[in-house]
């Protein structure tokens, strides 16, 4: 159960992640990475 729920954070985290990267053209490398962090 608990690796469930670890998989599935780190695959809530990567959605962000690319969502991001992907949307970067519409923002600052700066704001983009600070929302990384």
């Amino acid at each position: 159960m608990h690796s469930a729920l670890s998989s599935f954070l780190w695959w809530l985290y990567g959605l962000g992640k690319s969502s991001c990267l992907n949307n970067m053209q519409f923002t600052a490398k700066a704001s983009c990475k600070a929302q990384l962090q």
